[in-house]
């Protein structure tokens, strides 16, 4: 670690002698010291929006919690892992570069404790509720009130950190001593403690670090679980935990010996998480009492709860429970299987537009969808093995030699499959419990998760992953499955299954892979997509669209979401969302356009020059980000959000069998036109068939002027894209490996107004 006269941010004492005394800090020596900056470091504080004082202050603060060798060495590897990664052209930057605030502050050992607590509370509690930790335990330590960082900047500063622990194995430790405290199959709502409670029990921690304490006891719900974690990953500390009712101990550290009581008991109290009596502490033991109403309604909606990140080999145990998962995928596993074989079958068919598809499935499905290989058919099956390893690893084999059935016969198992499920599910939905049930799984106690919502639940993530792209080993959150779930499970009465299946693989894959890694509120889930997103942060991570880094790879890929630890930075400057800018389209025609009424002759690319250039703007607090090209013709805006969204919604809208394509014994009239440009006949025509040169962004321009038009110019969010999700009006094929007949065939029949073929 540097020292103070190598660091970029240190406080120079006028006095002599340390600020720490007796275990206290001295703040009337903080406030005469002088304290020196350099200007590259005040930017990349300013660009995060957090003051030089507040590092000051967290900086003392945290000190008083001495990291172990072992601890400073976890932060250290922690910091090591993380990466950034650059948009097209490298105008946007993802993750955490070599540059951000964290690394300067990891520097010395005073920033590395400040570090590792603000990234410690990020990990698992809300900025919200982080900020409140810091501020109670600014209080506790006589902070003086001049000295003391309002709310928002705590908030600053924890966001700042936020994410440098997402791929160490601390959020795996945190879910394992959380796990510890939770009713073994009950689905259940983690939510913090009270801020002040937690900043105690830190404050008791530091006292044990600094030797002033030889051990402590902790009585609490599942914020103790946060609390042993650091204790242990940390500051090196031996922590056990035991049940408040039979008080037998249910983890005890390895380092304990057995005539040794640890320095951290934590005492589970099952009730403590619903309990809003003021915190007690006797001596050394300290009572953690649940979140109070007041504070509660100085967060947003969600914020309360704590994001417990789990393995996904033990996401659906350690989130619903071992009662719930084994009566799925033992006692039902029939069922499952053929509901998972069958969900299989009906998105391969609807992603090939079969003949066979319901008219009403076909035109959800096609709101927002995506065509990868592992989202229908034996990919899906594949990803649904590869999402949740916890499910029989057998199933393909089981499920996969069944998949030649055609959309109604699909629909008619599925619903079977649903109904099997429903028949023996113990919730209180589906009124189960006054039953026999001869299984040894379930007992007499009440289960409060539905089976037939868990399953849909499994179909829907596991779809949705064939489109996430996840840096390194993060780990998805209980609460994203728990918000996923409560969704699902509001939809059961809506409709009958098939159309809940295709209705649920309408939802954007984005907004999906948002909730179950960050562990945001359900309403993020459906949020109306007209808000053309491309890129957010939440909880440490970011998220953005494959579209933001390359618009001219295949159209399957511009949907995918990339998922890394860290933040969006523009200018060193740290922003929350990128958004679409305006569209405009080409001002100039089309080469060789034509009227035919026979089937064009396939034309060979005709490649022009083209320049493409990546334009972000900063705003208030989002950045607007688009793709500038220009050619000798003249020059086009494309965003990236819609761009994905038009390249899902011009898919999958023609059955094709290249062995069997029908022929046509009469041709309409049909503009045929190569390029990008407008067609500017004014003969009129059924269909414009429009030959495109791929790879390159000329089909990308060609695709969102025949959704939008070519003048349109505006914000993402003005009516113009309406088009893009509102109902099947956007009247476009996008031709990759089909047949130009199929495609005719199929313009005609969908009324249809242009084909896209990309050569």
């Amino acid at each position: 670690m540097a020292s103070d006269s190598q660091r970029e941010l240190v406080i120079r004492s006028v006095s002599s002698g340390d600020f720490s005394q007796s275990g206290t800090i001295d703040w009337v020596g903080f406030l005469k010291a002088t304290a020196e900056a350099s200007i590259s470091i005040l930017t990349r504080l300013s660009g995060s929006g957090v003051e030089p004082l507040t590092v000051l202050v967290a900086e003392k603060l945290c000190s008083q919690l001495q990291l172990s060798s072992d601890g400073q060495k976890n932060i250290l590897e922690g910091l090591s892992s993380l990466r950034a990664f650059g948009s097209f052209g490298d105008v946007l930057w993802f993750g955490f570069g070599v540059r951000h605030v964290t690394r300067t502050l990891a520097q010395t050992r005073e920033g590395l404790g400040c570090v590792a607590i603000c990234a410690a509370l990020a990990e698992t509690h809300s900025s919200e509720v982080s900020a409140l930790v810091l501020s109670a335990m600014a209080d506790l330590s006589d902070v003086p009130r001049q000295a003391s960082p309002s709310i928002s900047q705590w908030k600053k500063l924890v966001e700042a950190c936020s994410g440098c622990l997402a791929k160490s194995a601390f959020p795996q430790l945190v879910g394992h001593f959380t796990g510890l405290c939770r009713s073994v199959g009950h689905f259940t709502v983690v939510e913090a403690c009270e801020p002040r409670d937690l900043a105690q029990a830190l404050g008791a921690l530091a006292r044990i670090s600094d030797g002033h304490l030889d051990s402590i006891t902790i009585k609490g719900g599942p914020d103790c679980g946060w609390l042993g974690a650091v204790a242990q990953w940390l500051l090196g500390l031996s922590v056990s935990f035991q049940n408040d009712d039979d008080e037998t101990t249910v983890h005890r550290g390895c380092y304990i010996k057995p005539y040794e009581r640890a320095q951290v008991n934590i005492i589970y109290d099952r009730q403590s998480a619903a309990s809003t009596t003021a915190s007690i502490i006797v001596r050394k033991a300290y009572k953690i009492s649940g979140i109070s109403s007041m504070v509660r309604e100085q967060i947003r909606p969600g914020a309360a709860s704590l994001c417990i990140r789990t393995p996904w080999d033990q996401a659906l145990r350690m989130t619903f429970g071992e009662v719930a998962f084994r009566l799925l995928t033992s006692d039902l596993r029939p069922a499952m299987c053929a509901a998972l074989r069958s969900a299989a079958i009906l998105f391969e068919r609807v992603s090939r537009a079969g003949h066979d598809v319901r008219p009403e499935h076909l035109h959800i499905l096609r709101k927002n969808v995506h065509y990868l290989e592992g989202s229908y058919g034996r990919g899906f099956l594949q990803s649904a093995i590869k999402c949740f390893p916890e499910l029989p690893s057998d199933l393909v084999t089981m499920t996969s030699e069944f998949l030649g059935e055609n959309f109604n016969q699909a629909s008619m198992a599925y619903e079977n499959a649903l109904a099997n499920i429903s028949a023996s599910c113990p919730c209180e939905r589906h009124g189960y419990l006054g039953k026999s049930w001869s299984s040894s799984v379930v007992k007499q106690v009440p289960l409060r998760v539905c089976i037939v919502t868990l399953m849909e639940l499994i179909i829907y993530v596991a779809r949705a992953s064939a489109g996430i792209l996840a840096e390194g080993n993060l780990l998805p959150a209980q609460n994203g499955f728990d918000s996923i779930y409560r969704m699902l499970y509001d939809r059961l009465s809506n409709s009958d299954p098939v159309t809940r299946l295709m209705e649920g693989c309408g939802d954007s894959v984005f907004s999906i892979t948002v909730a179950i890694y960050s562990g945001a509120h359900r309403d993020t889930v459906v949020k109306g997509r007209k808000e053309c997103i491309s890129a957010t942060a939440s909880q440490g991570l970011c998220f953005f669209l494959d579209s933001l880094c390359d618009m001219v790879d295949s159209p399957e890929s511009l949907s995918r979401v990339h998922v890394v630890p860290g933040c969006i930075e523009l200018d060193q400057r740290k922003f929350m969302e990128v958004r679409d800018s305006g569209f405009e389209g080409p001002r100039y025609k089309a080469d060789n356009a034509c009227v035919a009424s026979t089937l064009p002759a396939e034309r060979p690319p005709q490649f022009t020059d083209v320049k493409v250039e990546a334009i972000a703007t900063e705003a208030e607090n989002f950045v607007t980000f688009s793709y500038k090209i220009t050619s000798k013709k003249g020059t086009t805006f494309i965003p990236a959000a819609a761009l994905a969204t038009a390249a899902s919604r011009a898919q999958g809208c023609v059955p094709c069998d290249a062995a069997k394509c029908p022929k046509i014994s009469r041709y309409p009239l049909l503009h045929v036109v190569d390029g990008e440009g407008t067609v500017g006949l004014a003969q009129p025509a059924s269909c414009t068939v429009r030959f495109v040169p791929a790879p390159g962004p000329r089909w990308c321009i060609a695709l969102m002027t025949a959704m939008l038009g070519t003048n349109h110019m505006g914000s993402a969010s003005s009516t113009g894209y309406d088009v893009l999700y509102e109902e099947d009006k956007s009247g476009v094929i996008l031709r990759t490996r089909e047949s130009l007949v199929c495609c005719i065939k199929a313009s005609l029949k969908h009324e249809r107004s242009e084909i896209i073929s990309i050569a």
